[in-house]
């Protein structure tokens, strides 16, 4: 909405989990957890839906809805982020260095953090605290 010649923008945040749904202690097996390619996937598809809102509404001769995409204005900013107990750590798991992976013994994640933190007390794989 235009308000003396003022324009409101709108921020819109999509969470896309890299994580299977069921959270167990045992690892991701590589075929099933490709982090990176279902991360892109849902990337992609957000970008295709916001291309087409642009080819629909520029055929229309109504004029354009209250609230609409102004093309060129999407900007991608990539969080990474973890589940409490899993961590990013490229040098444990070189294959796959941007993966959310169970924190080793030693180690915990009290928060959706990226890296597992020290802990000599935490003895579990998956730790959540430091005790």
């Amino acid at each position: 909405m235009q308000r003396a010649g003022m324009q409101n923008e709108i921020f819109f945040t999509f969470k896309v989990s890299s994580l299977e749904a069921v959270k167990g202690k045992t690892l991701c097996q590589k075929s099933v957890c490709d982090v990176a390619r279902r991360l892109r996937k849902a990337k992609d598809l957000i970008e295709k839906f916001f291309s087409q809102q642009v080819e629909v509404l520029g055929k229309r001769t109504a004029p354009l809805p209250e609230i609409y995409y102004i093309e060129g204005t999407l900007q991608m900013v990539w969080v990474n982020r973890c589940f409490p107990g899993y961590g990013i750590n490229s040098l444990l798991h070189p294959d796959c260095p941007n993966c959310c992976v169970v924190c080793s013994p030693g180690s915990f994640n009290p928060h959706e953090g990226t890296h597992c933190l020290q802990c000599n007390r935490s003895l579990a794989y998956g730790a959540k605290h430091c005790y």
